[in-house]
């Protein structure tokens, strides 16, 4: 139980946080704003996380939501489409959401940088 919300959640987070990673970074050096280097990296990755989590939102609220009901013999399905139905879907879904996105903030600025050290450490320069 439960395998198939998280893998869409890792799914959903992967995709999101890295497309929207690589694209920022060769936008805004593109672009001349920065140039490759630390505030870029750092700044992207910020950015990145923040449209991650709003990716993924939907699906934290719902696994969470889900998982707290309880037993009492309600689909997955219809304890999300009555939370949709009650509070409305913008309200319900991303509920938490600023508080999901104050978790992830300091993962960001560590991680991406982290990777683009990684990469420049092993030859692979940077994309």
């Amino acid at each position: 139980r439960g395998v198939g919300p998280t893998m869409l959640r890792a799914a959903g987070l992967s995709g999101s946080q890295l497309s929207s990673y690589e694209t920022l970074k060769s936008l805004v050096r593109d672009s001349g704003l920065l140039e490759e280097g630390p505030r870029l990296h750092l700044g992207c990755s910020l950015a990145s996380g923040l449209i991650a989590q709003t990716v993924i939102q939907p699906v934290d609220t719902a696994r969470s939501v889900v998982m707290s009901h309880g037993g009492d013999g309600a689909s997955a399905r219809r304890v999300v489409l009555d939370g949709i139905r009650t509070e409305g879907a913008s309200r319900f879904l991303y509920r938490g959401y600023v508080t999901a996105c104050c978790r992830q903030g300091p993962i960001m600025p560590i991680q991406m940088p982290l990777v683009e050290q990684l990469r420049r450490q092993l030859g692979l320069g940077y994309f």
